[in-house]
Formats: structure tokens, sequence, C-alpha cells
């Protein structure tokens, strides 16, 4: 979360709110340059460091979250067969031929079958 020197505090003490004050995290100050900081604690100890004064009030801000305890990765989306594709490239030239611009069909399509709607259209004959 990039976020300014002077709405950090409000960030982090709404994020402690939201989150917990146990969540992973990290507040990254001034990234690639001269005075960079990256200071790694729970929520809750990095919004009473940054009362504190451990942070400065001034430069560039990146607040960095960890997951939490309970969460689970995302599962990976499922990867569609190649029946799958063919069918819904199929459908994509049937909206084609039927007048409908190739980006809107690859949408449509994209759309009812959870298929990237770049591959519909990259792949498609004639794109």
């Amino acid at each position: 979360i990039f976020e300014t020197p002077r709405r950090l505090a409000a960030t982090l003490h709404d994020l402690v709110a939201a989150c917990g004050p146990d969540r992973p995290a990290a507040v990254c100050r001034e990234l690639t340059k001269l005075h960079e900081q990256i200071l790694r604690l729970p929520l809750g100890a990095l919004a009473d460091a940054l009362k504190a004064g451990a942070v400065p009030e001034r430069g560039e801000a990146v607040i960095v979250l960890g997951w939490g305890v309970g969460f689970d990765l995302p599962a990976a989306a499922p990867v569609s067969g190649s029946g799958d594709l063919t069918a819904a490239l199929e459908r994509v030239e049937a909206l084609v031929e039927s007048g409908i611009a190739r980006g809107e069909a690859a949408r449509r399509v994209a759309t009812e079958t959870g298929i990237a709607r770049r591959t519909l259209y990259r792949v498609a004959p004639g794109a």
C-alpha cells in the first residue's frame, strides 16, 4: 500500500482494526534511496513504533501486509482443457462472423467460460 507520510499513522490504525494487531507487516520508507528504512513488525507494533517516532514523517512510504494466521494462499485458477479452449475459440469466431468486434466477442466468451480474454483474442485465427 503506497501511503503519504502524513496518512501513514491513520492507515496503520485502520489496518490494525481491519486485520488485527498480530498480522505481519512492514513499513518501507525511501526505498532505493540513501535513507532507506524497512521496519518489519506485527501491525500493532508498527502502529506503536510510528507513534514513538521510529519512522520519520517524511519521504515515500509503502506498507506491506503479510498473510494472517488462518489465511490460506489462494488456489490456482483451474486450467482449461484444450477441448474447452477449442469450443471457446469457436464461440468467438461465431460471434465475429455475426458482426461483433473480435475484442467484444473475446470479452463475452471470457465472461462465459472463465478463460482469459487475452488468450481468446490472441489465439483466435486472424487476431
